[in-house]
């Protein structure tokens, strides 16, 4: 199978193969590219330890040097490299206590939270999918890697990342993985306000929003007041702009949109939208042209 990968990808890919090293697009790029969608970033692993990438590429930074990411920038675009790697226990349930650099790509993807994420690619080794994510794409299944408890266990985040994608992707989310995020939905705690609101605002923004009503049913987001919901199923008709998504998602889960907003710490324009809406839609509703001129000339 050939995908078609970015200029800039290619030359990566090809420098490090010329140094004696195996390369890989891989994740979410090779994902999408399977889907015939165009991705808007690429990652790159590679068994060549950090010092080795740096020391063949000219223009590099060490955004994650502690976990084996170098980020390389050619003709203007960075894309980030990772060394293989296996991961020690998360203590926290989030981030790996240690993480040891390895040469076999195979032990690296079976960190990977999804099948549908834990293949890679290069034109010169093709298509490397050891989990059958390849499968669960064409089925439209989102599946754990290995045992889903454990998966869910070491990062809480992969809990919000498994609604986020079917919301996106309008994939479903395989029983067993299902009942494993709910089951372990109460470790959300531990996840940073932060990314909790950057996953919901992707969810709302998916083609499929109502994918997060199990998660949100299950009380996994009760600790920030997000705890029931009615039908979301409607945010999808709605035009695709974030601030009327994520005002619909928390409205719709009875909370003061205004005051989850602020919580969630997402952007002042976001949280001032959400407020004003949650506002106006409890005024009456205007029943003549003066009433209406009235309400125009106080809200836009």
């Amino acid at each position: 199978m050939l995908l078609k990968l970015p200029q800039n990808v290619c030359f990566i890919l090809d420098s490090l193969e010329s140094h004696g090293y195996e390369a890989f697009a891989v994740g979410g790029c090779v994902r999408d590219m399977l889907m015939g969608i165009t991705p808007h970033d690429f990652d790159v692993t590679t068994n060549a330890l950090p010092e080795e990438v740096k020391a063949i590429f000219p223009h590099t930074a060490d955004t994650g040097i502690k976990h084996g990411t170098v980020t390389v920038i050619h003709d203007g675009t960075p894309v980030e490299i990772t060394t293989y790697r296996t991961e020690g226990a998360y203590t926290d349930s989030r981030r790996p206590d240690s993480v040891e650099f390895v040469s076999d790509i195979n032990h690296d993807l079976a960190r990977r939270d999804f099948t549908v994420n834990a293949i890679c690619y290069s034109p010169k080794r093709g298509l490397v999918d050891p989990y059958g994510g390849q499968q669960d794409i064409n089925d439209r299944i989102l599946r754990a890697v290995g045992d889903p408890e454990t998966r869910f266990g070491e990062d809480a985040l992969r809990i919000l990342r498994l609604f986020r994608f079917a919301a996106k992707l309008c994939f479903t989310p395989e029983e067993n993985t299902l009942s494993a995020a709910l089951k372990l939905s109460g470790t959300l705690s531990l996840v940073s306000i932060e990314r909790i609101a950057a996953e919901l605002l992707k969810a709302a923004v998916g083609r499929n929003p109502a994918a997060a009503t199990p998660l949100i049913k299950s009380g996994g987001l009760s600790f920030i007041g997000i705890n029931d919901c009615d039908d979301l199923a409607g945010i999808q008709n709605l035009s695709n702009d974030e601030n009327l998504r994520i005002f619909a998602l928390l409205y719709l889960c009875g909370c003061d949109a205004g005051k989850t907003a602020k919580q969630l710490k997402l952007k002042n324009s976001t949280v001032n939208y959400c407020a004003d809406m949650q506002s106006l839609l409890h005024l009456p509703l205007p029943k003549d042209r003066a009433q209406i001129k009235s309400v125009l000339k106080k809200h836009d």
